[in-house]
């Protein structure tokens, strides 16, 4: 038997990899790792997301019959619920994108849901938001001059002072941007000895 026919398709690589710690997991979680684990995320289709949206909307009503007009919670149940769909179709094995990472136990937003922390979901969205992006065929990258225009924003001080819900996005753009450059840096320095 060659080694090409023991697998029966190549594993696809997930869109991103997130390290999470036990504490990233529900103490309650029967599952709960003793130490690190890596999970994967991949992207999803259009009919996923329009799924997803769905899904989240009808859970919202259900849970706030007024609509989002009338009942201020439902925009936030419908946030969870959107979080914990989306999250439920990309987790993913971090060797193999197309293997669910809660496969034994049925990956649906349930157990999304009843895994994590509503932190730890938030973070996961977070990621996924940004390897969608960084990914995204349709959102160009920054010219140079405007990497120069964002410079001088910064130098300006635009993310300063009162922390707004945008500042603070913005701040976690850039501290996930800083993380990325550090390797390019750590290479610069070792160029220079």
């Amino acid at each position: 038997m060659t080694a090409f026919s023991v697998s029966a398709h190549a594993a696809r690589v997930p869109a991103a990899i997130v390290q999470l710690g036990p504490g990233a997991f529900a103490p309650e979680w029967p599952h709960r790792p003793a130490n690190a684990v890596s999970v994967g995320l991949s992207l999803l289709s259009a009919e996923d997301i329009v799924t997803c949206r769905a899904e989240a909307s009808k859970k919202a009503t259900e849970l706030h019959p007024d609509g989002p007009r009338m009942d201020p919670n439902w925009n936030d149940a419908h946030n969870d619920e959107l979080f914990a769909w989306v999250l439920s179709r990309s987790l993913c094995n971090c060797s193999d994108a197309s293997e669910p990472y809660f496969a034994e136990q049925g990956q649906d937003e349930d157990i999304v849901k009843q895994a994590f922390t509503p932190a730890t979901i938030r973070h996961l969205w977070d990621e996924l938001e940004r390897a969608t992006i960084s990914l995204s065929p349709v959102r160009a990258p920054a010219t140079d001059e405007e990497l120069a225009d964002l410079g001088q924003l910064l130098a300006d001080g635009a993310v300063t002072h009162v922390m707004s819900p945008f500042q603070l996005r913005l701040r976690k753009l850039a501290s996930f941007m800083l993380d990325q450059l550090a390797p390019i840096d750590e290479d610069d320095t070792e160029d220079d000895s």
